[in-house]
């Protein structure tokens, strides 16, 4: 049935397209969660709520509201590289 509606489409004048947005290789996605995961762990060893704190900074350094939805391998670099910053400065208070 989805071949006969297809084809009577194309009648009508549709004409199928390729998809435009081009696949990201596993590795890549592989690589990406990854750090999505690094991230969450950290995040976890923050004091206070730690998760509130990830939700705030992945905001306003991957520029989204999930970060699931970072797609820049950059940026959840540097999202690691700030909260390991900050976990840093939170064990030197604890010593002081």
């Amino acid at each position: 049935q989805l071949e006969r509606l297809i084809d009577y489409f194309k009648t009508l004048g549709w004409k199928p397209v390729r998809s435009i947005r081009k696949k990201r290789p596993a590795r890549d996605e592989a690589r990406l969660e990854a750090l999505r995961r690094r991230c969450v762990e950290e995040a976890g060893g923050l004091n206070g709520d730690g998760m509130k704190r990830l939700a705030g900074l992945a905001g306003k350094i991957c520029g989204t509201a999930q970060l699931a939805w970072c797609k820049d391998a950059a940026k959840l670099e540097r999202l690691l590289a700030v909260l390991g910053k900050i976990k840093e400065e939170e064990a030197h208070g604890k010593q002081a």
